[in-house]
This record gives structure tokens, sequence and C-alpha cells, in this order.
């Protein structure tokens, strides 16, 4: 890391924690990742200093502020089977960004997404905190306009909150994932969770879940006779 790089990082720190209330949590996954992650102390205390204009006009809430179980769940299966994952990879919602800290420990690069500028300037400063080296950009799944294609590995832990989730999430897979590629989704087993699995399915992606303790972990790749529907197409 540049010395300009450095002073950078240390300027949005912080203006972070001007900003907000950070509190930081150690995590112990595995031999090999002893992890500090920074977040927000405290979520709810945030959202009740909010006024209307912080929500805007997606209502949003800032679910990206603090760990949820289901990122550490995803973590330790990819720690598991460190074979599902490949490079170039991506997170979509990466938040606090854990699950692409852990991703770039294992050797891989990694884009870590999410909507909020916010949760990407935190994860870059976990990233720094940890010895990981990722890529951090905003970005609204729900645009046509991606950031690149063919990813061999999608991720992605708890962004299916909502039932308007299925089609932009499925979508952005469909346009993000390389012929050879896996996406790996994380989930609380909410109710609408089953329309998800389904509606990848009709896209034509072959789909697995692997139940765990907190969620269960969806794995997709696309079927054999849609990558070569996708080689044919007119490019």
């Amino acid at each position: 890391m540049t010395e300009a790089v450095k002073n950078e990082s240390s300027h949005i720190w912080q203006e972070l924690k001007r900003k907000y209330d950070v509190d930081q949590k150690e995590l112990v996954l595995g031999h090999q990742h002893h992890l500090l992650i920074h977040q927000i102390k405290d979520i709810n205390a945030l959202v009740d200093k909010w006024g209307p204009e912080d929500f805007g006009p997606d209502e949003r809430l800032p679910y990206w502020a603090t760990l949820w179980p289901v990122s550490i769940e995803l973590c330790h299966h990819l720690i598991e089977h460190p074979s599902k994952v490949s490079s170039p990879a991506i997170e979509l919602g990466c938040g606090l960004g854990l699950v692409s800290i852990v991703i770039a420990r294992l050797g891989h690069e990694i884009l870590a997404t999410d909507y909020e500028e916010d949760a990407c300037s935190f994860a870059q400063q976990n990233a720094f905190a940890n010895n990981a080296e990722i890529v951090t950009q905003t970005w609204d799944w729900r645009s046509s306009a991606t950031p690149g294609s063919s990813y061999k590995t999608i991720v992605g832990a708890d962004v299916l909150y909502e039932p308007k989730q299925i089609e932009p999430v499925a979508m952005a897979i469909d346009r993000l994932l390389g012929p050879l590629g896996n996406a790996l989704i994380a989930d609380p087993n909410r109710p609408h969770w089953p329309e998800f699995q389904d509606k990848l399915r009709e896209m034509g992606f072959h789909v697995e879940t692997h139940r765990k303790i907190d969620c269960t972990i969806l794995e997709a790749r696309r079927k054999v006779d849609t990558m070569q529907s996708v080689a044919e197409a007119p490019q």
C-alpha cells in the first residue's frame, strides 16, 4: 500500500468514526482466520437517530452496519470447502466485508459491492485491518449496468431480506456469472427463500442447497444446455 493510499484510508476511517459509534468484534474462523471486524455499535440506536431523509426513496435500513450470523456461517462453509471459490469473485451486498475478506485470505481476487457507500468504506477498512486485499465498489444490483461479467464465483449473505429482492438478485447472478462459475447465496430461511430457488431453476440454473445451523446455503450453476445457449447467442 502506498503512503498516499494509507493517508486516504486513515482520513476516511476518521470520518466514519466521527459519523458512527463504532465497535469491534473478534472472530475466530478456523485455525488460520482470527479476524477483527469493525461495525456499528448499536444499529437500533442508529436508526432511532435517523430522519426521513436518511432512509431515502428506497426506505432503506442500515442492514450493512452489523455482522449477521448468516455471513459468518457462509464464511465457515467457504473455509471448509475452498474448492468452491475461484477467481475472479464478486460479493453482492458486502456490508462490513467479512465474506470478501475471507475469500481474499483464501488467495482469491474479490470485488466487494454494496448499495451503500459507507458499507464499502467499512469493508475496505476491515480488509486493511485483517491484511486482506479487496476491491470495493458501490453498485445497485437493480441496475442493468454490471461491474464486469464472467465471474467464476458469486457470493451473497442474507441479501434477500424482502421478496422484492428475488428478481433483481436472480437477474444479477445471471448477468454476472461465467459459464463454468457458481453462485453461493446464504439465507436465514426467510418465507420467500423457496421462491428464489424456484426463480433460479426457471432461469436454467442447477440448484443445490446445504442446510446449516443458522441458514441454508444455495449453490447455483448453469446447466449444460443453458451454457450452450449462452455460447451460441450473438455478441
